[in-house]
């Protein structure tokens, strides 16, 4: 036997029974949490394609720029979720 399959994967479900309010800060968190996934998809995306077009160029300190921008952006989307929790 190999090591990985002495591995055993166990999981658990536990229905949970959320009030009124708690549905609604669900639904809050969730849906941030969907909207920064998407973003940076869609953000990842639009770095590589803009990463092999600057590489091509040899563009690099352009680069270097647009990420820092993109960090600062991240980082008050990632402070307002926590404000929402």
């Amino acid at each position: 036997m190999t090591e990985t399959s002495k591995l055993l994967k166990k999981g658990f479900k536990f229905p949970i029974y959320p009030t009124a309010e708690q549905r609604q800060q669900l639904e809050k968190v969730f849906g941030c949490c969907r909207y920064v996934y998407n973003r940076a998809l869609a953000q990842s995306k639009a770095e590589y394609q803009l990463y092999m077009e600057l590489r091509d160029n040899g563009h690099f300190e352009t680069l270097h720029e647009i990420l820092g921008e993109i960090e600062k952006f991240e980082n008050v989307l990632i402070a307002l979720i926590f404000s929402l929790l």
